[in-house]
């Protein structure tokens, strides 16, 4: 079986350097093709990423990442945001513009993973989210191929990435 750890980088100090993303996405990248995950998913931190280049709605989105006993995916930190970036641009050879699981539905501001876990996530774009004209409640992240989270109408037909617990 494949090593599929790979370390944070250390700052002089000894603490993991959150602010080494390049680096740890390029040693992400080296062990994407870990055993541990099904073939086409690619590894990172424990879970399994899956770029679906076929477009959807959010609940179908959603939907079709079950079916693959996932969840459209949740962004833990920043290293994993620039991860699942990297994910797209290597399988769809563009910032292609793709939901994530972050969604408000439920109540208006109050913003959910569909995968139950916790919600941390501060990296939206400028002014978001913002719910223009009161109809945006599903998250999606590269809005016109930019690094830019945003909240969206979720009838919208986009890409999508799943990811699932190992």
């Amino acid at each position: 079986m494949a090593d599929c750890s790979c370390p944070l980088p250390r700052s002089p100090s000894g603490m993991t350097d959150p602010t080494s993303d390049t680096k740890n996405v390029a040693c992400q990248l080296t062990v994407a093709k870990c055993d541990k995950c099904t073939s086409g998913w690619a590894w990172y931190d424990g879970r399994c990423f899956l770029f679906k280049n076929v477009k959807m709605s959010w609940a179908a989105a959603e939907k079709h990442c079950l079916s693959l006993d996932g969840h459209l995916a949740s962004i833990r930190s920043t290293n994993e945001y620039n991860f699942i970036r990297q994910l797209v641009l290597s399988s769809s050879k563009t910032n292609a513009h793709s939901w994530i699981g972050g969604h408000d539905s439920a109540e208006e501001g109050n913003w959910l993973w569909s995968d139950g876990s916790k919600f941390l996530f501060h990296l939206w774009g400028k002014g978001q989210p913002n719910n223009n004209k009161g109809n945006e409640n599903c998250m999606d992240i590269n809005l016109k191929e930019q690094d830019y989270v945003n909240d969206d109408v979720c009838s919208l037909k986009l890409p999508f990435i799943c990811a699932k617990q190992l």
